[in-house]
């Protein structure tokens, strides 16, 4: 049984929000977008309608605690921004509804309704409009091939683990919390037939490069299962200790040790490549894309990955989560995904590598935070022109295009010709008001606020950090530069005195001194003479009052 798509209304981050599906979708969208929730909705559903008190044509209550998954034991709070509630009076329910689409022409779409019960049970409805197509009702509640499968994702397993019978196994790996029975799946593997663990080598092989796995237990002798991995980074035929393989070699593992054993319908992975090298994560999408033909699986997964997406075959369907439901069709994801640039608005490209800085001074203004990408290109002269920014930002798609170039002793006139090179392309040129961006975190207003030091205290500081960080021959070299240039002065001719250009420009501590010099010279002094940590200095507050000529820019 082939979904075509899944509808899910009210869970959780999720209002309503339809995706199709194909062999392979990917789910993308910011945090709290809904990714997450719209697995976790899709597999409760499953596994409700799996247990065995719940039948087709009939309404039935069960304890949330007696279900092999369910998302949170207080079940009534899942409702979107709502709690789910009975009819009551004029009070209508309030439910969580999974709509499965088939695939199939004799077969139609069938809902899975979620309840609240009494006693804080849940009630499963499958009762006339409810009712569920026969076929996908035998597979849904078919408990020894699970329809669905949840990979919620892996942190790690326990250093040793007993042996379990196969209904522990199943139940754990259904709840969702395979970390603590990945052994007991493998021994299962290998008991079944020693070509499928043979088989399940050859998948974490496409990923990891050459993959050997060895799983040892004797009722008569162990108490605890022996799992053993060996890669081809391993030199000189060593094995490991399952527990001690990498995070990103676990899940691999254990997502293709689900296709193997449990052979599902839909296999839910959340986060698949979240310790995994860009490399593997390109392997791994198109090895999850060949698996899922091979074993005849619906794979849908999570990510932030944009390596993933450009990886990723044109068969595979995309859905970008947001605000409840589905926000954007697949060319937009792949264009802007591709790009680092999903759920952005905003674009700044800067000369700088330092990017963490620069990202840190957008932090400080919550209403862009979220909306704006930040691309370095390491050095002023790999900075697009006008005309090449907007080309840029048409082809992106972005509202806002602005580019990021240091002060470097430039004064307002010269800074003046450059900035009107952009009017009229839609974007803007943002040149720093000190000599770079250290210089915003050299002002005396920040290290009273960071240090918590008097305004006395603070100029004193500066002072003396300015003195031993001002360099006449790194500012008289890069004016010589400056004033050479035709841009500004053709023919050299109206060039400004150096004595006048330091007047306007120390405006700011750091303006006619390097500010990357400045702020070297202020975690040495403020850590030896003051005792502070120099990582003061860079706790930026919600106030955003470094910078305020950028949040201008990003805010007009």
């Amino acid at each position: 049984m082939r979904l075509k798509a899944v509808t899910i209304e009210n869970f959780k981050a999720i209002d309503k929000a339809r995706v199709e599906l194909a062999d392979v979708t990917i789910l993308v969208g910011q945090n709290s977008s809904g990714k997450s929730s719209f697995l976790q909705a899709l597999h409760w559903a499953c596994r409700c309608t799996a247990d065995p008190k719940i039948q087709n044509n009939q309404a039935r209550s069960v304890a949330v605690q007696s279900l092999d998954y369910f998302p949170t034991p207080d079940a009534k709070v899942v409702g979107h921004n709502k709690e789910l509630r009975e009819a009551r009076g004029k009070q209508e329910h309030v439910s969580v509804f999974v709509t499965l689409e088939c695939d199939d022409e004799d077969e139609s779409s069938g809902v899975i309704p979620i309840k609240r019960g009494r006693n804080d049970a849940i009630q499963i409805d499958l009762r006339a409009e409810n009712l569920l197509p026969k076929k996908l009702y035998s597979e849904l509640s078919d408990r020894n091939s699970p329809f669905s499968a949840y990979i919620p994702g892996l942190a790690g397993i326990p250093s040793s683990e007993e042996k379990k019978s196969r209904q522990p196994v199943f139940r754990s790996a259904a709840s969702g919390d395979a970390n603590s029975v990945l052994r007991n799946i493998l021994l299962l593997i290998q008991q079944e037939s020693k070509d499928d663990l043979t088989i399940l080598e050859e998948w974490i092989s496409k990923v990891l490069g050459p993959t050997k796995i060895k799983i040892e237990f004797d009722d008569s002798e162990h108490f605890d299962i022996e799992a053993l991995v060996y890669t081809e980074k391993m030199k000189g035929g060593f094995w490991a200790p399952l527990e001690l393989a990498g995070t990103g070699v676990l899940q691999v593992v254990q997502i293709f040790a689900y296709l193997v054993l449990f052979k599902p319908s839909i296999l839910l992975i959340d986060e698949p490549d979240a310790h995994l090298h860009p490399d593997r994560q390109e392997k791994l999408i198109r090895t999850i894309e060949e698996a899922a033909t091979e074993f005849s699986a619906q794979v849908i997964l999570t990510t932030h990955s944009p390596h993933i997406i450009r990886t990723s075959s044109p068969d595979v369907k995309l859905a970008w989560l947001a605000n409840g439901g589905v926000a954007q069709d697949e060319a937009i994801i792949r264009e802007q995904m591709g790009w680092g640039l999903l759920d952005k608005s905003t674009l700044i490209i800067t000369e700088d590598k330092n990017t963490p800085l620069l990202q840190s001074i957008v932090d400080q203004w919550p209403e862009h935070r979220q909306k704006t990408a930040i691309w370095p290109v390491f050095g002023a002269e790999n900075l697009p022109s006008a005309d090449g920014a907007k080309s840029l930002k048409d082809m992106l798609g972005v509202s806002k295009l602005v580019i990021h170039r240091d002060g470097d002793f430039l004064t307002e006139y010269e800074k003046g010709i450059l900035t009107k090179k952009f009017y009229g392309s839609g974007c803007e040129l943002w040149i720093t008001g000190p000599s770079d961006l250290e210089g915003y975190l050299c002002d005396r207003e920040h290290l009273m606020d960071c240090l918590a030091v008097s305004e006395d205290q603070a100029e004193e500081i500066l002072s003396e950090a300015w003195n031993q960080a001002k360099s006449e021959k790194t500012f008289t070299e890069k004016r010589k530069q400056i004033n050479k240039s035709d841009k500004f002065y053709p023919g050299g001719s109206g060039t400004p005195k150096n004595e006048d250009v330091k007047k306007e420009l120390d405006y700011y501590y750091a303006g006619s001194v390097k500010g990357k010099a400045l702020l070297k010279c202020l975690k040495t002094i403020i850590h030896k003479d003051f005792e502070l940590s120099p990582s003061l200095l860079f706790e930026l507050r919600d106030k955003g009052q470094i910078a305020e000529d950028l949040k201008d820019i990003l805010s007009g």
